[in-house]
């Protein structure tokens, strides 16, 4: 995820033109100029391409792979799984790590994988993440070996569909949905994701209990902060109703770092956004008189700021006297650019709905006024 930034080389970066040139002056070489350029490349090619006319985006996906097989390299499953453990698994805990390495590293794989469709798509997701932060990922679909893992689960998605709601499916879908993030997934990742939301909710009856219910709380809740933040990034209505939650918050030690709850934050921030698409965004409130969306705006950036002085000051809040380059341990630091992303994309968005609110021909400022914010916005992220 980036920053978009006017007037740079490229639309995606979370750094300036002067900070790309500083850093490729003491690296040597223009190789992060170069991977800032392809993920832009990608990220407008797929926007502006249109599916063809009853094209299935799940299935152009998968056909355009030229097989599908199982995953079968034991010693490769075994270093993405602890990957995925370390690096992703804190930041988008909803899978409870004793249950499923007892199955992915036992020798009664083969039989589960034959015998269990949610169980393919999980596991293979899984890998497909963990190969990701081993260097096998791609920001084109369709290339890479992390994607080629996960071609198998997007295979075995429709059949996923038919499938009756359980907490399987429910884990599966939240998998696929976790790497559906990627730049590599743009053109199916409203699609996964919508889906498993869809399920979440439609567990939210099933009165589980004990290992279960913690089991569905995680996904659950996981599922809401992507799903809000997908649908609010592409102008879609949420799936989760805010007003029929009544799934209780899960306690997660791995996504707390230092006495930090990540996830209780980020799920503050999913509130805030949903908020947003619902009172601000949403076709409902388009012919409601100014005043209306000047005092929603308003209100939503005391949201934004009484999230932001929530955060502890030592790295992960932005604007705080401690940069988040300082905060040490790899996902820690992931972890804390992230927040402060999330805080620089919602506050550039409040504040330049709030003057093209006000704009109308008398008004010349504004355009000087959203290039400040701009850059000020790249302060706080880069």
């Amino acid at each position: 995820m980036a920053l978009i930034i006017a007037n740079c080389a490229y639309n995606l970066t979370f750094f300036s033109d002067a900070r790309l040139a500083s850093l490729s002056s003491r690296l040597g070489n223009d190789s992060v100029n170069e991977v800032v350029g392809r993920i832009s490349n990608v990220v407008r090619s797929r926007l502006s391409k249109r599916p063809e006319s009853g094209q299935n985006p799940i299935q152009s996906a998968v056909s355009r792979n030229h097989s599908v097989e199982l995953f079968t390299d034991r010693v490769a499953a075994k270093k993405y799984i602890q990957l995925y453990f370390e690096r992703v698994h804190p930041l988008l805990p909803f899978l409870e790590r004793a249950g499923f390495e007892s199955i992915a590293l036992s020798n009664n794989l083969d039989e589960v994988l034959a015998n269990s469709k949610p169980w393919v798509c999980l596991y293979h997701a899984v890998l497909a993440l963990g190969s990701q932060h081993d260097g096998e990922g791609s920001f084109e679909p369709c290339t890479g070996k992390s994607w080629k893992i996960f071609a198998v689960s997007l295979a075995y998605f429709p059949e996923l569909l038919l499938h009756n709601d359980s907490l399987p499916t429910l884990e599966a879908m939240t998998a696929m949905s976790a790497f559906s993030l990627s730049a590599s997934c743009l053109a199916i990742e409203h699609v996964i994701i919508s889906e498993a939301g869809r399920r979440a909710q439609n567990l939210a009856g099933a009165n589980f209990t004990g290992r279960s219910a913690q089991r569905y709380s995680r996904c659950f809740w996981v599922l809401y902060a992507i799903e809000k933040m997908s649908s609010f990034q592409i102008g879609r209505s949420s799936v989760f109703v805010d007003g029929d939650i009544s799934c209780p918050l899960p306690r997660v030690s791995e996504a707390t770092f230092g006495g930090f709850d990540y996830l209780l934050s980020f799920l503050r921030y999913a509130r805030i956004i949903s908020r947003a698409l619902t009172f601000l965004f949403c076709v409902g409130v388009a012919n409601k008189p100014t005043s209306y969306h000047l005092e929603t705006t308003e209100q939503l950036k005391k949201e934004l700021e009484d999230w932001r002085l929530s955060l502890p000051d030592n790295g992960f809040r932005p604007g705080g006297t401690i940069r988040p380059e300082t905060v040490q341990g790899p996902v820690e630091r992931q972890a804390a650019t992230f927040i402060h992303y999330l805080y620089a994309h919602m506050n550039l968005i409040t504040t330049v709905t709030h003057y093209f609110t006000l704009l109308n021909p008398a008004i010349k400022l504004i355009p000087k006024s959203v290039k400040l914010l701009l850059l000020t916005s790249t302060n706080l992220a880069g």
